[in-house]
């Protein structure tokens, strides 16, 4: 008889989610209670399904919600791995004013 810990209370379910434009990843894990956001995205095989992972992701969190490395997972979770931003928002807002304003004026030169 091979040993599950599928009833096993000392172990939890969660999902590691990565979006990308085109694709999600997901992983479902079977891990011991108390295990981190940064343990299980360790052994979430993320790493080799995106070599160069540590650059694209750049922060984690649960539902929505931002959370450390060392954040306890509960079970049901689902560990999201956040992108980095592409364009600073601050810029992107005085981008967007500043063609408004042009359009505005009725100035087409960009």
């Amino acid at each position: 008889m091979t040993e599950s810990h599928t009833c096993d209370a000392s172990y939890i379910h969660v999902e590691v989610v990565f979006a990308q434009p085109d694709t999600i990843w997901r992983k479902t894990l079977q891990v011991p209670m108390g295990t981190t956001a940064r343990q299980a995205l360790d052994q979430s095989g993320f790493d080799q399904a995106f070599p160069n992972g540590v650059r694209q992701v750049g922060a984690m969190g649960v539902y929505g919600q931002r959370c450390r490395d060392d954040y306890i997972l509960a079970d049901g979770d689902r560990l999201e791995l956040y992108r980095p931003l592409q364009f600073d928002p601050k810029e992107s807002r005085r981008r967007r004013a500043m063609h408004k304003q042009r359009v505005k004026n009725g100035s087409s030169s960009v």
